[in-house]
């Protein structure tokens, strides 16, 4: 593998920069000699600086009055290759945020244009490199610079390897095989010469080398096809494998909810030797799940997981899961709309469509009948016709026999073109908020106008499955009610989503009256939710160092009950709360929320997948939030 150290100039020899302010010191000009070369250059802070800028090492003075230490400055022998021609060139970069800039620039050319054999160049991809770093809040009137070698300093755990330069900021640490085969904490760690700095300080990048598992399962990961909720898929094998020299202790064997498992293996795994683990699926709960087969044994790196998954249908499917009609003119009838159905049972079900107002299952087209056989399908045709302008929402409502039953095919379609509908309603639509399956709402009011001149009877009042609609305590709308001209009705309008049910359910209010337009509707909606919603709905954690513990995520549990929930919570092998993390206490009160915080300690390198599980007394009254981690 191989690391990218990042923000990192590595410094290997001082190079000096002398930088001109409008208070810099004029110095006599000295003549000398530099590498064979007739240079001139005057002393600043005792250094032969060329051109009042660069400082020059080994220059031998002419001025016999003047003598300079043998040694000021860098080295630059070993920066001189390669040789272009008969030129030495010195790459070099200059770091965001320097000052000066003018006269450095100014500086570099002076250089280049009066020394034929030595040039300053940019730098592309050459490892060695001159890097100034001017601090503008420097005003010694010296400002430092760094001469690069990419990986001249650079260390894992004690060795020098030969790394590459990506630019000047990045370089590319190989990390051989050899150098981790022994599990532990290690470092890579590179020389940095900040700006302003006096010395190196040094970046240290901490690594952790896991133990090879000592157990391993094999497949790591385990998915299901679809299954039915409420019934078992067929087993699949998870094989146990003790890879080491020593016998392991198998403490425990689990899986998460929604899963089960039986097994062949006894309380002792001895080295080389396997067993297998029989995993099936069978969800409580519809929609996608996720899920963990736990071992723990006493190998060092225990507990060991196995990541599992799998999607849980309902009895009865349908697609598509929505049907739009569009705009259609009032009285006429639009063409059919074919929505198959699935049965995904290993037994036949009962089944009844109903249309609500203003929609109908047309006989041509339509396959379904009383009874659809064990994994087969049929289809309905579905027509609009609005009795009224404006949006008509609906639904067919599929009663199959089971407990996820009545099922309901959202419709949608608008009305044009038609006369004044008597009936107007306040609010004109409903919305109900997240209310849990197999409950009730409390209900909320809709107030229905006689806006005609004339009075009308209201022939039949009815709701969409899910729904409910009676009169209200206050001048109730009735069937058989005479309402005069502008006189005024109430409904009490209530949500029930089933078992089984997610999202948001559309549906309607029906009213029949003995005017024109004789069938109106109230659009009314609801989200359906389980007794207990996660926020954020899973946990995905940063890498982690294998045997340490992440800082904790936050996850908030919101209870849509109208009673209180005792949740207990539990996390599972490397995902755990945090000690002090949950504040849901022993009761959590009706349509309330509070915290919990997870943390993740990986056992292994990789991957890691466990699940967060509540129980409570709510239907279903078990439920799981996925967690993903990566060790390393």
């Amino acid at each position: 593998m191989s690391q990218v150290l990042r923000s990192f100039c590595v410094s290997f020899l001082a190079f000096l920069i002398l930088c001109t302010t409008a208070s810099a010191q004029q110095s006599r000009i000295h003549q000398g000699l530099y590498r064979g070369m007739p240079v001139t250059y005057v002393i600043k802070h005792g250094k032969a600086a060329f051109q009042g800028d660069i400082v020059l090492e080994r220059v031998e003075p002419l001025d016999p009055q003047h003598s300079l230490p043998t040694s000021i400055g860098i080295a630059y022998p070993r920066y001189l290759s390669p040789k272009v021609g008969s030129q030495y060139q010195i790459p070099y970069v200059i770091a965001a945020g320097s000052a000066d800039l003018t006269n450095l620039n100014t500086a570099l050319a002076q250089f280049n244009s009066t020394l034929a054999n030595i040039k300053f160049v940019a730098h592309a991809s050459q490892t060695d490199y001159v890097s100034f770093n001017f601090n503008p809040s420097d005003f010694s009137g010296e400002c430092e610079a760094t001469v690069g070698r990419a990986g001249a300093v650079v260390s894992v755990n004690g060795s020098f390897p030969t790394v590459t330069f990506i630019n000047p900021t990045q370089i590319t640490v190989p990390v051989t095989a050899a150098r981790i085969a022994q599990p532990g904490a290690f470092q890579v760690w590179a020389d940095n010469f900040p700006s302003g700095a006096t010395c190196a300080a040094f970046v240290a990048l901490p690594f952790t080398v896991a133990n090879s598992p000592v157990v391993s399962a094999s497949p790591a990961a385990v998915g299901f096809a679809a299954q039915v909720i409420g019934t078992t898929s067929a087993a699949k094998t998870v094989t146990l494998t003790n890879t080491s020299s020593s016998t392991v202790s198998l403490n425990s064997i689990a899986t998460t909810p929604n899963f089960t498992q039986i097994n062949t293996c006894g309380p002792v795994l001895n080295p080389g030797k396997s067993c297998t683990v029989h995993v099936s699926f069978a969800p409580a709960v519809s929609g996608a799940l996720l899920g963990s087969l736990i071992l723990t044994d006493s190998a060092p790196d225990s507990p060991h997981t196995v990541a599992l998954s799998g999607t849980a249908d309902l009895p009865l499917t349908f697609g598509p899961t929505k049907l739009a009609f569009g705009t259609q003119t009032v009285g006429t009838t639009s063409a059919a709309k074919i929505v198959t159905l699935t049965n995904n049972s290993s037994t036949a079900l009962s089944l009844t469509s109903t249309p609500s107002g203003n929609y109908a299952i047309a006989s041509t087209g339509t396959t379904c009948s009383t009874s659809l056989a064990a994994k087969a399908k049929c289809n309905l045709a579905i027509t609009f016709t609005p009795s009224a302008n404006g949006n008509i929402n609906g639904t067919v409502a599929l009663t199959n026999g089971t407990s996820y039953s009545p099922q309901l095919i959202p419709l949608s379609g608008t009305g044009s073109g038609g006369v004044a509908a008597p009936l107007t309603f306040n609010p004109t639509t409903l919305t109900f908020a997240a209310q849990a399956v197999g409950t009730t709402s409390a209900t909320k009011t809709i107030t229905v106008k006689n806006s005609s001149a004339t009075a009308l009877t209201l022939n039949a009042i009815a709701a969409t499955a899910d729904f409910g609609a009676t009169g209200a305590a206050t001048t109730p709308c009735t069937a058989g009610m005479n309402l005069a001209a502008g006189a005024t009705c109430k409904l009490s309008i209530s949500f029930a989503p089933p078992l089984g049910a997610t999202s948001t359910i559309n549906g309607a209010i029906i009213l029949n009256d003995t005017a024109s337009v004789s069938e109106q509707v109230v659009d009314v909606k609801g989200t359906a939710a389980l007794p207990l919603t996660f926020n954020p709905t899973s946990l995905t954690f940063a890498a982690q160092s294998v045997a340490t513990t992440s800082a904790p995520l936050i996850v908030t549990l919101t209870n849509n009950l109208a009673t209180a929930l005792n949740p207990t919570i539990a996390g599972n092998g490397e995902f755990s709360v945090a000690p002090g993390g949950n504040s849901c206490g022993s009761s959590l009160a009706a349509h309330s929320s509070c915290t919990v915080a997870v943390t993740f300690t990986p056992s292994a390198v990789g991957t890691r997948t466990g699940v967060i599980t509540v129980t409570d007394s709510g239907t279903p009254g078990t439920q799981t939030m996925g967690a993903a981690g990566l060790g390393k």
